[in-house]
């Protein structure tokens, strides 16, 4: 069975007549031979496509990833496909990158086989965050200059490159607080700068939010543990409704059990259920990685960072009840009162008969080290006193990401060296090889597991290490396959539009075309930049606003500067986004292009007729 669209009139009626139709024609589509065919094949072998090479001699595959974003005629042009997939789409040298068609550079962010595949679509800062989400520290990201310049271009910033005194006090500061520099300064492009990266602590997933809606996953990102959620029944609605698992809504100790489990780990609750459904919850919010990162050095050294100055007393670190709790949960410590906390770290560690030194368990004398306010009531300065966290810290941010096993860290001298310190566990080539056993022998997935049975400071040292190797096998986001082959048939039912009529397939288009450039470019000029470089976006403002054919030979900054004071003429303004964020000026967008589309197929001549616009601007 083949498909052919119906189609019933032209211009303002005939779009209308597509619209009210177009879920039926595009489902008539799908239920075709080749088309039914190729998205049965995509949804069942996408998951083994592990590189560049699964793909290309997949043609059915292919012809289904390159369909999605409009790439048809590229399925012969296999080693341009090639060049463009195996890129990284974050080098801003690679081919993907130069090419002025920017629906190559969509296609292979979204499969990005040098990195993390992504949703069709997701916004510019979804792999900017998943980038940064490997950067331990401000530090660390200024250090690096080619992820810095991706990050500041992101957000038109590259002409701060060069301040990183300014842009570290961006970078730290609180973008929820009103009195906070980045809110002072008044510039969007700031905050968004301050939230990409802050962001990058584990939370929300884009595919999630992609999937719940801004507003739902507003909310729900807010939430810092499985108890949060699950006492929200609104909220936790919303969440189970994104994977249609509302009827378990009632089934508390149930969900916990999945919204606690480690994503990753294959034997996790949520991915030992048959339907996996669960997994994507569990993975969505990541409650096992936050809690994971809360309890780690990682999530010690930035809370406690801008908070050490003031900790010159034990009452001060008593008195901050997140610190204290963070401080406890890194030596695995709990349950004991303020009196004897105190007693503890107040003692004096050269004298044996101190709290901490009589305690049987090693990691009170430890923590005690850590801070060392007894050193500080004898008098010696905070900063020797508490050397051992400024260590760690220093540490931490130095690293560009952290270690995924016991083997990095080992090669890592500095942290290792802040890290066995920070625990007061041996140091010297004999301690050195005996910590390295012990956290081999404490990794379940490592073949010396379980030949020691070390004190508790190496079992608290192992955990806040929070070592996570990198999964095996390339893992696609949930609904990967789902969106990639909705995007297919739209663009399927859009070409077969189009060889009827061109003018219908750009109106039916331009909506989504539009939010994909705002969703790719985080800068205003990028976005126009990329209008031009589309056909079909290209043809809807030159025919919406009387362009002369002759438009494309003016230099392309000065067709930039023209487009921008047209919208600002037409619509109010030349803001992409604040253009996609009024549904009716988009209608009435799209009904000026129409209008003049049959405007010019009557009168077959140009609107301007010898006063182009471009004379008007002085073009030319």
């Amino acid at each position: 069975m083949t498909f052919t669209p119906i189609l019933v009139g032209t211009g303002l009626a005939g779009y209308a007549y597509l619209r009210r139709t177009q879920d039926d024609q595009i489902a008539r589509l799908a239920a075709s031979a080749q088309p039914a065919r190729d998205i049965a094949q995509f949804r069942d072998r996408i998951a083994q496509v592990q590189d560049v090479d699964d793909l290309m001699n997949d043609r059915a595959l292919l012809r289904v990833a390159l369909g999605a974003f409009g790439l048809d005629d590229d399925i012969a042009n296999t080693a341009f496909i090639r060049r463009v997939l195996e890129g990284d789409p974050g080098d801003p040298e690679a081919l993907v990158n130069r090419l002025a068609d920017k629906r190559y550079l969509a296609f292979a962010r979204s499969f990005n086989f040098a990195g993390t595949p992504r949703l069709p679509g997701a916004d510019a800062t979804a792999a900017l965050r998943d980038e940064l989400a490997g950067v331990p520290s401000v530090e660390a990201l200024l250090a690096d200059s080619a992820l810095l310049g991706r990050a500041l271009d992101a957000f038109d910033l590259g002409a701060d490159r060069d301040r990183t005194v300014f842009l570290s006090r961006v970078l730290r500061s609180d973008p929820d607080d009103p009195g906070s520099l980045v809110n002072r300064l008044g510039d969007a492009r700031y905050l968004g700068l301050a939230r990409a990266f802050q962001d990058k602590a584990p939370g929300l997933s884009a595919d999630f939010v992609a999937r719940a809606g801004e507003e739902a996953a507003a909310r729900l990102g807010a939430l810092a543990t499985s108890d949060d959620l699950l006492a929200d029944r609104t909220l936790l609605r919303s969440a189970l409704r994104v994977y249609g698992l509302e009827d378990r809504i009632g089934d508390a100790y149930f969900l916990k059990r999945v919204l606690d489990s480690d994503p990753d780990d294959p034997a996790s609750f949520a991915n030992a259920l048959s339907d996996p459904r669960y997994g994507e919850l569990a993975r969505a919010f990541g409650f096992d990685r936050r809690a994971a990162a809360q309890t780690s050095v990682y999530g010690f050294a930035a809370a406690i960072r801008d908070r050490l100055d003031t900790l010159r007393t034990s009452d001060a670190l008593l008195d901050d009840p997140d610190l204290l709790r963070r401080a406890l949960d890194l030596f695995g410590l709990e349950g004991a009162d303020r009196a004897f906390l105190k007693s503890v770290l107040d003692s004096d560690l050269a004298d044996p008969a101190s709290v901490a030194n009589r305690q049987e368990d090693p990691r009170y004398r430890a923590l005690a080290g850590a801070f060392d306010f007894g050193a500080m009531l004898g008098g010696t300065p905070q900063d020797e006193a508490q050397r051992r966290i400024t260590r760690l810290i220093d540490a931490v941010e130095g690293r560009r990401t952290q270690p995924a096993d016991p083997a990095q860290l080992f090669a890592d001298p500095t942290l290792m060296v802040a890290t066995m310190t920070f625990f007061d566990v041996t140091l010297g080539d004999s301690g050195v090889r005996y910590a390295r056993a012990a956290l081999d022998s404490l990794d379940p997935e490592s073949p010396f597991a379980g030949t020691l049975d070390p004190d508790p400071r190496y079992r608290a040292f192992h955990a806040a290490m929070d070592f996570r190797p990198a999964p095996e096998g390339r893992a696609y986001p949930p609904g990967f396959a789902e969106a990639v082959t909705q995007a297919y048939l739209e663009r399927q039912f859009e070409l077969r539009v189009g060889e009827i009529d061109n003018t219908l397939r750009v109106a039916l288009s331009f909506e989504r075309d539009l939010g994909d450039v705002a969703a790719r470019f985080g800068s205003e000029s990028g976005r126009w930049f990329a209008v031009l470089s589309s056909q079909p976006l290209r043809l809807f403002f030159e025919t919406s606003f009387g362009l002369p054919q002759n438009f494309g030979t003016v230099d392309v900054d000065r067709q930039v500067t023209i487009l921008r004071e047209w919208a600002e003429r037409a619509y109010g303004t030349s803001a992409i986004g604040d253009l996609l964020a009024d549904p009716a000026r988009i209608e009435d967008m799209r009904r000026t292009f129409l209008a003049a589309s049959q405007t010019l197929q009557r009168a077959q001549v140009q609107p301007f007729g010898n006063t182009s616009a471009l004379t008007l601007f002085g073009a030319g």
